[in-house]
């Protein structure tokens, strides 16, 4: 929920239409796939994702 927040207050509160408690809100119809596409990129940076991750990081080990 932080990270949905976080991407709201940063977007000038166009995402959440109310929050329930601390791990539910109501998110804009039109934007749920916007903002779940915009977690996971938080997410995947936060975990040290990048977009080659198939990729081999030690092939010269071949």
């Amino acid at each position: 929920m932080a990270m949905v927040r976080k991407i709201d207050r940063e977007s000038g509160h166009a995402y959440i239409l109310e929050e329930i408690d601390d791990r539910t809100c109501l998110v804009k119809e039109n934007k749920v796939e916007e903002i779940k596409a915009k977690v996971k990129e938080l997410m995947d940076a936060a975990m040290g994702m990048d977009e080659d991750v198939n990729d081999d990081k030690d092939s010269d080990l071949d």
